[in-house]
């Protein structure tokens, strides 16, 4: 490797750096937003996670299996049953985790 030269894999690592980099900021931006500024490390630790498992599926294996292929159904439908997986996880996580444990406030328990 040359000195100085700029190698496609440290052009990846940079994109994917910049990439959470934005999205870390969008939660910093949204946990001000809503006054939630004191919860934003503990609440994105917990959340950052999912949302890595998400892209990087989507990204290394749904792209390449389906995507790529052409599949664009297969593609869709797979996206759209991971998309709904994610987000329900997501919420979960904010229900049973973030809401009592972070902010405080009791989960509300169901009469049935």
């Amino acid at each position: 490797m040359q000195k100085g030269k700029i190698t496609e894999r440290s052009l990846t690592i940079l994109a994917h750096v910049a990439f959470w980099l934005v999205l870390t900021l969008f939660y910093y931006i949204s946990n001000r937003l809503t006054g939630r500024l004191e919860y934003f490390w503990s609440s994105t630790a917990i959340i950052m996670p999912i949302d890595l498992l998400a892209v990087y599926f989507t990204a290394y294996f749904l792209v390449p299996r389906y995507l790529m292929r052409q599949k664009w159904m297969a593609f869709l439908s797979s996206f759209t049953i991971s998309v709904a997986g994610f987000l329900l996880l997501e919420r979960a996580a904010y229900y049973y985790i973030i809401t009592p444990y972070i902010y405080g406030v009791p989960k509300v328990e169901e009469p049935f």
